[in-house]
């Protein structure tokens, strides 16, 4: 014991007596007035790990030193072994390098969400000692600090509140506290990193609901009490920033991925203030020009497959000439709409490509309808207009009898377009929904099950094509199996491929004849067997249970699917009625000031909250 607290004292001592050579050296290099850092260490470890070792180091440091320790950002290097240390360790390296190995494994555990935070404060809180963070504060620890990619302490706890919610929320409070007046803590709340945002921007923009609620609700910040009112408060949210931005909190709920809605509704994020009211605000806001927007595509789809069934209907003469003239002028006048408004949606398409390269997709799939709208104008447009010029690409694809395809295609995007506004329905929307992630987890299905069906084709096929070669004489098509018709059924891998199938799902089976005038008949009966046992019994029953956990994963979050589906709906209508700017439109709870150059969004909350 009394070797232990010697060897601690001895480490406590050469800990302090680097720290020391490192702010004498500062100082030697007349660079006082300059950002300086320090190489992690052993003291940067004792921040995350051991609050007494920290301030036993402190305590032998003056103040001055102490300062100087704790403003110095974090140099991540790689360790080296001197061939003394190596000597002592009992290990002889050969030479390697470092550096190299270090890049690589930071790379990694960047991946695992442990990220190098170069600020002191920001290790204090990823060890979650949240008294030495305040005891630090008391010392001279900078929250006003940034690292190297201008990143303040809020952006370093947005981060740490991916994997530690409470633990961030609990510093946020403990540095707002501790910072001296409204503007003071308004500076550091607005303060951009190199990427040109805030906190509460890149909180969003990684739909943390935690960090998100709790910077918003910064008492005379973004939070103004103005009054009380029976049982309720009335409150002002300041949102003048988001009026002049294209992507607002309300874009990033909406392209909100499945599991970050999850996590929204274990916060419950869009029940709580101020987003409760803002997304309400929203809707009402943009509904009736969704609903005009709606009856718009409703009449332009259903006018379009009327007129297209009565061009395929009738003979070609002018009337046929007259009404493909007319969907080439509808259709062009849309597509100058489309391109004129594109620039206003631009940020939210960029946003959703974004989130699908990065694998977190959207829970709901608004975007892909609205590309299907986008497709539908054009493609109509284009396959009508060389009906119009009649020109010699156009009598070759009536040649080719190209056109019927690029007819189905128009259909399909057309009704897929319409899809965009079944979304508005609570019911509708979310049936819409649970079939485009059940049919993903099909398709993921399906994928391994291929596996197991082109082995039990391959089977049959090489069965009949090896059991049966000695019996053409007696080989009769239509016996091979009872519903095949007058078709072999595995005398092709195709072909074999279909029947194998339809094994599975039980349409047909084999006729006795399959099993007793093959010459490997055991093998015959075994290959059958196990093709009942796996794609029948096993795969098609599978199916089944992934269909049913997945819709019952859905139900779960079925209001908050809806939600966030009608609200990604609204923003891209809102986003195309502005056309690239922020029209004055009257809002539902926002109010200005007599200039106008504030916006706050009014709301009232409980002031007891029930449990229901």
């Amino acid at each position: 014991m009394c070797n232990r607290e010697e060897t601690r004292q001895t480490l406590l001592r050469k800990m302090a007596v680097d720290l020391k050579e490192a702010y004498e050296d500062h100082t030697m290099s007349g660079k006082q007035h300059q950002r300086h850092s320090l190489k992690a260490g052993r003291f940067h470890t004792a921040l995350v790990t051991n609050q007494t070792f920290v301030l036993d180091v402190l305590a032998q440091l003056d103040d001055v030193e102490t300062k100087f320790v704790l403003t110095a950002l974090v140099d991540y290097v790689a360790p080296t072994l001197s061939l003394d240390e190596q000597r002592l360790s009992g290990m002889k390296l050969a030479k390697y390098n470092f550096k190299a190995s270090a890049s690589i494994l930071e790379k990694q555990a960047s991946k695992r969400s442990v990220c190098k935070y170069q600020l002191v404060s920001a290790l204090v809180v990823y060890g979650g000692d949240l008294d030495l963070l305040a005891a630090l504060i008391d010392r001279g620890l900078d929250l006003r600090q940034k690292d190297d990619d201008g990143n303040t302490i809020l952006h370093l706890l947005v981060d740490i509140s991916r994997e530690n919610p409470e633990k961030a929320m609990s510093a946020y409070h403990i540095i707002m506290s501790n910072l001296s007046d409204d503007q003071s803590r308004t500076k550091l709340i607005l303060t951009k990193n190199c990427h040109q945002e805030t906190a509460l921007e890149l909180a969003s923009k990684l739909c943390l609901p935690e960090m998100m609620h709790t910077l918003l609700n910064t008492t005379n910040v973004y939070k103004f009490h103005i009054g009380d009112g029976g049982t309720f408060r009335h409150y002002l949210y300041d949102i003048t920033e988001f009026n002049s931005r294209h992507l607002t909190p309300i874009h990033y709920i909406s392209t909100a991925s499945e599991a970050e809605l999850g996590r929204f509704d274990a916060f419950s994020l869009l029940q709580k203030e101020p987003f409760a009211t803002w997304m309400r605000d929203f809707v009402i806001v943009n509904r009736n020009a969704t609903r005009g927007w709606m009856v718009l595509w409703f009449t332009l789809v259903i006018s379009y497959i009327l007129i297209l069934f009565l061009i395929l209907n009738s003979s070609p003469s002018l009337s046929t000439w007259v009404a493909h003239l007319i969907i080439v002028l509808v259709g062009g006048a849309m597509c100058v709409y489309e391109v004129v408004t594109f620039p206003s949606t631009l940020p939210i398409l960029k946003l959703f490509m974004t989130r699908v390269f990065s694998n977190r997709f959207p829970a709901a799939l608004a975007s892909g309808y609205r590309l299907m709208q986008i497709m539908f104008i054009f493609s109509t447009t284009l396959t009508h207009l060389l009906h119009v010029v009649n020109c010699d690409l156009s009598q070759e694809f009536v040649a080719w009898n190209v056109m019927p395809t690029f007819y189905l295609n128009n259909i399909i995007t057309g009704v897929l377009g319409l899809m965009f506004f079944t979304l508005l329905n609570n019911t509708l929307g979310h049936f819409l929904i649970a079939v485009e992630k059940i049919s993903y987890a099909v398709f993921t299905y399906l994928m391994v099950a291929s596996f197991y069906f082109a082995a039990f084709s391959l089977s049959f096929h090489l069965l009949h094509t090896c059991a049966f070669r000695n019996n053409c004489s007696t080989f009769n098509k239509s016996t091979v199996l009872g519903l095949s018709g007058d078709e072999a059924s595995f005398e092709s891998v195709p072909t074999s491929l279909y029947e194998t199938i339809m094994l599975a799902l039980g349409v047909t089976a084999p006729n006795e004849w399959y099993f007793s005038s093959s010459e490997s008949s055991l093998l015959a009966v075994i290959v059958y067997v196990g093709s009942l046992m796996y794609n029948t019994l096993l795969l098609v029953n599978l199916l089944i249970a992934v269909m049913n956990e997945r819709m019952t994963e859905l139900c779960e979050h079925k209001k908050s699917l809806a939600m966030v589906a009608q609200l990604a709906i609204y923003t891209y209508v809102s986003d195309k009625i502005s056309s690239g700017k922020k029209k004055s439109r009257r809002r539902a709870f926002v109010v200005q000031n007599e200039d106008s150059s504030k916006h706050y969004l009014h709301t009232m909350e409980p002031i007891i909250q029930f449990n229901m």
